[in-house]
């Protein structure tokens, strides 16, 4: 414990306390109570940050994502050439010109990319070490998480002795409500049927996986409702897709948004996200 630093008072006053109160590793085996949540990947002592600090990672990763986003516009003047040779395009067996349009609907679709940026509290202040692009950007079982933290004796002991008030935002719900305005913003569909489609390992069939799959499902219905609108998210593979007359289509829905998982698409996709009729989040840039 005492290796694990920040700076922030709450969280010195919460090692402190468990300083006290002698705990060790089997005060915090989360995997007991629900294996299904990836509880092998949490911490056991959650951060506690403050509003300031809050407001200062959002403005670090907003800026630096911002960055991160004209790369093909300040280092390659949008160039779709210098972008295929630059990243050796060649290697995934993808002829030039087949090339130049996948990457043309990328150019087109930047501004809405999705990412997350990986940073850490130095001395010297908050430094990135990587931005992570693509639409699997993890987080669905952040907000869960922090109920299964303050349900452990030990934080929620801690958490009413300082009178503390607890939040965590729920980047899933976030995420998919961001999928629904871009579709909406940039498609302009007059449809009532908003239909999300989501690349899937069909082996990947964990406990987690299908919770995943659901609450993800249930969340795009819910932020659909909120618009007054139905739909439905669609697990598939690329060979799932066809295309009609530059629509897409799995299992005869109409597709509006892609998330692409970081994988290539069938080319038709990215001649219909060029034209504006399909978003597709990330797009190639998800995948270079």
């Amino acid at each position: 414990m005492e290796n694990y630093t920040i700076n922030s008072k709450e969280q010195l006053k919460l090692l402190s306390f468990l300083k006290q109160k002698n705990a060790s590793a089997k005060d915090f085996n989360y995997a007991v109570k629900r294996p299904d949540l990836y509880t092998a990947d949490l911490e056991a002592i959650p951060t506690f940050v403050n509003d300031q600090q809050l407001k200062v990672i959002q403005k670090i990763s907003e800026k630096v994502f911002r960055i991160m986003k004209k790369i093909p516009e300040l280092v390659f003047e949008n160039d779709l050439d210098k972008i295929y040779e630059n990243y050796n395009l060649k290697q995934y067996n993808i002829p030039k010109e087949i090339a130049r349009s996948i990457l043309k609907a990328g150019v087109l679709q930047i501004d809405n990319l999705v990412s997350r940026g990986d940073f850490i509290l130095s001395k010297e202040g908050f430094k990135c070490l990587e931005v992570n692009i693509g639409s699997n950007l993890g987080g669905w079982n952040a907000y869960s998480a922090q109920k299964m933290y303050l349900e452990n004796p030990l934080i929620k002991e801690f958490v009413e002795t300082n009178h503390l008030k607890t939040k965590a935002t729920d980047s899933l719900k976030n995420y998919l409500n961001f999928v629904l305005e871009y579709t909406l913003n940039t498609i302009k569909t007059q449809d009532k049927e908003v239909n999300l489609a989501c690349y899937y390992d069909p082996d990947a069939n964990s406990s987690a996986d299908k919770l995943r799959r659901s609450k993800m499902s249930s969340y795009w219905k819910k932020s659909l409702s909120g618009k007054g609108l139905k739909g439905e998210l669609i697990y598939c593979r690329d060979l799932d897709i066809h295309d009609n007359n530059n629509l897409i289509y799995v299992k005869n829905k109409r597709i509006h948004t892609l998330l692409d998982q970081g994988m290539l698409s069938p080319i038709s996709v990215y001649n219909s996200q060029s034209l504006n009729h399909i978003c597709v989040i990330n797009g190639p840039f998800g995948h270079i």
